[in-house]
């Protein structure tokens, strides 16, 4: 059986499984658990690249949080590549 999101490439190696990850995201999730146990707890991703990733993880967490998002563009060619705007609710937009 393929993989469709290989586009007919051959897997060369799996760096991690998927017993590895799942085990690493209830660590991460038991230890975001301990170390923030009251207080407003809001979880930040990066899109769109980090949304599965931080939908596991957020059910790992065993306390009550929010979830945002934050959305970067870099703006112009070559000498502004490092110019990078990130947009999300938990932003302060006086600091764009």
């Amino acid at each position: 059986m393929t993989d469709p999101r290989l586009e007919g490439q051959k897997l060369k190696r799996v760096a991690f499984t998927e017993e590895q990850i799942a085990r690493r995201v209830r660590q991460l999730g038991d230890e975001i658990t301990a170390a923030y146990p009251d207080g407003d707890l809001v979880v930040l991703g990066l899109l769109k690249g980090s949304f599965i990733f931080v939908s596991d993880l957020v059910r790992q967490v065993r306390r009550s949080l929010q979830v945002d998002f934050l959305v970067a563009a870099s703006y112009g060619a070559v000498a502004a590549a490092l110019a990078v705007g990130m947009f999300g609710a938990h932003v302060p937009q006086d600091r764009l």
